[in-house]
């Protein structure tokens, strides 16, 4: 957007379909209070001069595929041309022709390759509403740290660069962050002190990235619950970091902040980890973070002399692997589906889920480091992708991963994110201390495109951080 105008290209040969479709976008973002500015282009030289000109100005390219000019290529060559100018990849590229059906293979695996943003033959209004969506859209960015493991283990207090450092350095790289996510593991041992130092962390980095503590999500790791007793207490620790945490903004415990625990009122242990979920909604975003307890209750103290590497020489306290209950999922059901009745236009929003532990085992990269998966991650995954969510976010492995997964055809998939470390790397099965920047765009009902992964690590002989960028599957 240019001065508050939304700068549309329309690359259309036909004038009097170039007339009748402007006049068609100007009755609906005329109606939504839209300023705009259309520029016409009738052949594809055109377009792609005016693209080379002008791109960096652009916020939708309206595309036919029939050009006088186009011959055996069609108009839809455009969108490679566009696609190899640096800096203007992001350009949404809407195609409205006749022609959609016929080539509709085409046109679903640009779509997929996130090459265009949609298309639709222009009869009716549909597509001016998804044209009006479109040029609503915005780009969002979650930080996703996880296994800061403040305490004896390996807290980035014993790292030779200082802690500020570190952190200072990776904000000055992110550019603007909108969300962040933890995905557990906050403490080594899960003492009190060791929140304290967790809360200072992560206090600095709210300041860094100028973000309000509202913004922050958190689930609990294996590392967070008390391992000398099982009863309701044994998230105590955890939830009071929690209250003292948002407390500091005089953010009180909700559903879709962080649950309202009152522990004394469990009487079995379960009902804790069966409730001990969040839902944040973040309308700003148009996402909604579902942050879920996979702990699992049978990972008891004696289960902490299990060694987690080949050679035994680790313990690591796991046996079973975590786990998100069959009795979680449906309170988390139950839970969304009350916000969907109250808050309709949620439904549509991004959805993210986070936990900690691994759903899939570690690759061959981290074969020395044995890593349990979730014992039910089949209910899970089918779960979530009943539920249209599109990412996982977790940590656990101490490694940064991710896969693409999908359940047939009925579903779209899900992109399974894991980060390493965010603490020192004093441990030889610590593999990598990472990062992870998740960014994709919205548009205004919250519908996702274009998702990247950007990963900061830094290597074992350096601490300088380094930027990897890889395109996720939307």
């Amino acid at each position: 957007m240019r001065d508050g105008v939304y700068q549309i290209l329309h690359v259309e040969d036909d004038e009097n379909r170039f007339i009748n479709y402007s006049n068609m976008i100007r009755g609906v973002l005329t109606a939504e209070n839209i300023q705009y500015h259309i520029e016409h282009a009738s052949t594809l030289s055109e377009a792609g001069d005016f693209v080379f000109r002008h791109g960096d100005q652009l916020d939708l390219i309206l595309l036919d595929i029939s050009l006088d000019d186009s011959k055996e290529a069609t108009g839809l060559s455009l969108v490679e041309t566009v696609r190899k100018f640096p800096g203007y990849a992001n350009i949404p590229i809407f195609v409205l022709s006749a022609n959609v059906d016929r080539y509709k293979d085409v046109l679903e695996e640009m779509r997929r390759g996130q090459r265009i943003v949609g298309c639709s033959e222009p009869m009716g209004t549909v597509w001016t509403n998804q044209v009006l969506s479109i040029l609503g859209r915005k780009e969002i960015s979650v930080l996703h740290l996880s296994d800061i493991h403040e305490g004896k283990f390996f807290a980035l207090e014993d790292l030779v660069i200082p802690e500020r450092n570190i952190i200072q350095n990776l904000c000055n790289q992110l550019d603007k962050i909108h969300l962040v996510v933890i995905s557990g593991d906050l403490t080594s041992m899960n003492r009190e002190q060791e929140y304290e130092k967790a809360k200072q962390l992560l206090f600095r980095l709210s300041e860094y990235l100028r973000l309000p503590l509202s913004k922050f999500v958190f689930v609990p790791g294996n590392h967070d619950r008390e391992w000398e007793r099982f009863d309701s207490h044994l998230f105590s620790g955890y939830l009071h970091f929690l209250r003292d945490f948002y407390g500091r903004e005089g953010l009180s415990s909700d559903r879709y902040r962080y649950p309202d625990l009152s522990l004394q009122d469990y009487d079995r242990p379960q009902n804790v980890f069966d409730e001990l979920f969040s839902i944040a909604v973040c309308p700003e975003e148009r996402t909604i973070i579902v942050g879920f307890n996979s702990v699992n209750p049978k990972d008891t103290k004696a289960n902490r002399e299990v060694s987690c590497g080949r050679d035994g020489d680790v313990k690591c306290g796991l046996t079973f692997g975590g786990e998100i209950s069959s009795e979680q999922l449906s309170n988390v059901k139950f839970a969304l589906d009350a916000l969907y009745r109250e808050r309709p236009e949620t439904c549509k929003y991004t959805k993210i889920a986070a936990f900690h532990h691994n759903v899939f085992g570690p690759s061959h990269v981290q074969a020395l480091k044995w890593r349990p998966t979730l014992i039910n991650e089949g209910n899970l995954l089918r779960f979530l992708s009943e539920c249209q969510f599109q990412f996982v976010l977790h940590g656990h492995l101490h490694y940064a991963e991710n896969y693409y997964f999908r359940i047939g055809s009925k579903w779209k998939g899900i992109n399974i994110i894991s980060t390493g470390t965010f603490s020192s790397r004093d441990r030889a099965l610590d593999a990598n201390f990472c990062a992870n920047k998740l960014t994709y765009y919205v548009d205004r009902d919250g519908v996702m495109a274009d998702p990247k992964l950007h990963r900061f690590t830094i290597p074992q002989d350096s601490f300088e951080w380094k930027k990897e960028m890889k395109i996720i599957n939307a």
